[in-house]
């Protein structure tokens, strides 16, 4: 497990406002759970995420992530990763982009975790 990447996971998890405790728990399974050079796609991806401004809405995200996902399983962990990064106010395509790419690129078990880490994340206490 590369620590540095956890690390970084976690810090941008916090920015986005995710809790603490979570969010350092969240960057261990995808440091440990993707290969190192998913790892730097990934942290490049986050970086070049944003937060939405205002209230954004459509379906244009949404239609992004299930285009091309012809497996039940990915399609229906993307979908609901995809509504977390929603929730923690990111831009639809970018929480679509998100979304696809973890759903594509970890196991379900970790993909399972993730979700729950992140639901546990985003309450407020």
């Amino acid at each position: 497990m590369n620590d540095a990447h956890a690390s970084a996971f976690a810090n941008y998890l916090v920015l986005l406002g995710v809790q603490s405790e979570p969010a350092q728990k969240i960057g261990q399974i995808l440091a440990s759970g993707l290969w190192n050079y998913v790892q730097d796609q990934l942290l490049a991806l986050i970086a070049s995420c944003a937060k939405v401004q205002s209230s954004e809405s459509g379906t244009a995200g949404f239609d992004t992530l299930v285009a091309r996902i012809h497996s039940l399983t990915e399609r229906s962990h993307a979908t609901v990763l995809y509504h977390l990064w929603l929730k923690l106010g990111l831009k639809e395509l970018d929480a679509a982009r998100m979304a696809r790419f973890l759903a594509r690129n970890l196991s379900n078990n970790n993909c399972d975790a993730l979700k729950s880490l992140l639901l546990e994340g985003t309450m407020t206490p």
